[in-house]
């Protein structure tokens, strides 16, 4: 175990807000992270600071790790074009208002997932951000956040959502804020049996015997959900439905 590893649970574990052993926690992040090939990592919100994060760093080289570092809390911040700080930050605006009415149940469970570019030396893409509350204070407001990134599957960054059990929001960039949404309610029945049935790994074929129907209705209809969640493949719409909670 690293010794700045060791340094950051001992300044959690040791700090005002509870001397809860954080320490086999972040070891169950750093397995799931290999197991997943993503790049994960925990932020204190109330010092504003990184407090841990996973070795495999998605997209960033160890020269550029350090560096990138000491600008922000999160690791992906510098590699942020700065046309989309500005409705990043709004949309965090917006999120902590969204809280606010949030009960105690639904501010501690509940998911936060965004797209957003990032520059690199070689290329610009585009990445899925997802983010859950790990701990709260002890007056209800956000401590400890998880962050899990990886490479996203939506062609731009329209969409931010926030979901839990019984409620679901999309960020209204007209209007600055979330709003609930019905996004799942664009796609018909038989769009939402191929994607269900895609992400058990069935073929067109297949999909198209099971329903009853021809293999040509099958090829328009994922046509129709492609254009609908912006994706260019049945497996980006499957991952975006998995993200996005559709």
């Amino acid at each position: 175990m690293e010794k700045e590893f060791l340094k950051y649970m001992h300044n959690i574990a040791g700090g005002a807000q509870n001397n809860t052993d954080l320490i086999p926690l972040f070891e169950a992040i750093d397995a799931a992270a290999r197991i997943t090939n993503t790049t994960m990592f925990v932020i204190d919100f109330i010092q504003n600071k990184l407090v841990y994060m996973t070795n495999s760093m998605l997209f960033i080289d160890k020269d550029y790790r350090e560096h990138i570092l000491r600008e922000s809390s999160n690791p992906y911040w510098a590699l942020i074009h700065n046309d989309d700080k500005d409705y990043l930050i709004a949309t965090r605006k917006a999120y902590m208002e969204l809280l606010e009415g949030f009960t105690p149940t639904q501010k501690l469970y509940h998911t936060h997932v965004i797209d957003y570019r990032i520059y690199t030396k070689q290329r610009q893409l585009i990445i899925t951000q997802k983010y859950i509350p790990l701990r709260l204070t002890s007056d209800g407001d956000l401590w400890l956040g998880l962050f899990c990134v990886m490479p996203s599957a939506n062609q731009t960054c329209e969409h931010i959502a926030v979901y839990g059990d019984g409620f679901r929001y999309a960020y209204d960039f007209q209007r600055k804020q979330f709003l609930p949404n019905t996004e799942s309610l664009d796609l018909t029945d038989l769009e939402k049996k191929i994607i269900l049935l895609s992400s058990q790994g069935k073929t067109s074929e297949q999909i198209a015997s099971q329903l009853s129907c021809s293999y040509e209705t099958i090829k328009t209809h994922k046509k129709r959900i492609y254009r609908k969640l912006h994706v260019n493949s049945i497996h980006e719409a499957v991952i975006h439905k998995t993200n996005y909670n559709l």
